[in-house]
């Protein structure tokens, strides 16, 4: 079974700040967080499929640089598809 990322945090590993600091919030801003990181992820993706979103003129990138973008972004939504793992357990940890 594969260890997720708030078992690794719970153990003192990566994101250990970021549990610390959101299991002391109440349910109702942990759901927001998880809303708004929701948002964002959706706006990496699209930044992904088309990095003009974001970086405006795209085309004056060179395609070295624009996969380093991607390459970013891709980090990115790893991150915060943990950090919204983390947070949706530590509700099922209060609520069972």
């Amino acid at each position: 079974m594969m260890t997720t990322a708030y078992e690794i945090a719970r153990q003192g590993g990566k994101h250990k700040n970021f549990l610390r600091d959101y299991e002391k919030l109440p349910d109702h801003l942990i759901e927001k967080s998880i809303r708004s990181i929701g948002k964002q992820i959706v706006a990496h993706e699209t930044w992904m499929v088309d990095p003009a979103v974001k970086l405006g003129q795209a085309h004056r990138y060179s395609l070295e640089r624009l996969e380093q973008y991607r390459a970013k972004w891709s980090k990115d939504i790893q991150r915060q598809h943990e950090h919204i793992d983390i947070l949706k357990s530590i509700l099922e940890d209060r609520h069972g």
